[in-house]
């Protein structure tokens, strides 16, 4: 038996697509330069190095990573 996980091939109520398309528009907000994490963030600590410039995020993908938070240097470390 095949099994689908698109939504299009199940009915959804005009409130359930409203809350799709408010999560897509959402998803391309670039005000304030985002950053972007493949997963849900979990728990957020800063880093006892570098307090001021770096924050380890735990995400719900079981990645942890160390992510420069310093507007100059916005780049991503993985651990």
């Amino acid at each position: 038996m095949s099994s689908s996980t698109d939504p299009d091939h199940f009915f959804q109520t005009n409130q359930s697509l409203a809350e799709i398309e408010r999560k897509s528009l959402k998803s391309k907000n670039k005000s304030g330069n985002p950053i972007r994490l493949p997963s849900k963030i979990l728990a957020v600590i800063a880093d006892p190095q570098c307090p001021y410039e770096a924050v380890y995020v735990a995400e719900s993908a079981g990645n942890v990573r160390r992510v420069v938070v310093d507007v100059d240097r916005r780049q991503r470390h993985h651990l």
